[in-house]
């Protein structure tokens, strides 16, 4: 099976958001492929968010996700944090 790539781009959408908004509320394409998606199966998308926005950042930005479900589907909150010591 060849891959598209989707996860990658949403997982940039919201790092984008997460830098130029401080939050995103976005779910991955196997939310609505696979319908009896659990909270379980987001946790691969959570990490690669929360890896990417440590890379992009070198460190200074991490995030906190919580999972929502909304009507029959999960989607998850990311708000961004920054780490610096001031």
């Amino acid at each position: 099976m060849r891959q598209t790539g989707r996860t990658s781009r949403i997982v940039d959408f919201a790092v984008d958001q997460l830098f130029s908004v401080g939050n995103v509320l976005v779910t991955d394409h196997i939310a609505f492929e696979y319908p009896k998606t659990t909270k379980n199966q987001m946790g691969y998308f959570i990490d690669r968010v929360k890896r990417r926005i440590l890379e992009s950042s070198h460190g200074r930005l991490s995030c906190e996700a919580d999972i929502v479900k909304i009507k029959d589907f999960y989607a998850v909150h990311f708000v961004s944090k920054t780490n610096d010591k001031i």
